[in-house]
């Protein structure tokens, strides 16, 4: 299990692109993976799937959608992996 807390909900669009710049990094610091194809789901316009590098899980982070969606962080999937 990892120590990553899931976003329910960004609380302004300045607070989803702090958010992506955090990912950003942590893709260079090799602690998360892009999955460009996650189970081939269909909202890969709107939303991004990530692998933890260290405990295997899968997360979503769902673009906003102004006046009717904020976005949010989320887990999708544990990993097969359990300590």
């Amino acid at each position: 299990m990892s120590n990553w807390e899931e976003i329910d909900s960004f609380h302004s669009p300045m607070e989803f692109n702090r958010f992506n710049r955090w990912i950003e990094q942590q893709i260079k610091k090799k602690l998360f993976i892009e999955i460009f194809d996650y189970k081939g789901r269909k909202d890969l316009k709107s939303s991004r799937y990530f692998k933890c590098c260290s405990s295997g899980e899968i997360w979503k982070l769902a673009e906003p959608d102004p006046g009717y969606f904020s976005g949010a962080w989320v887990l999708v999937e544990h990993s097969e992996n359990k300590t």
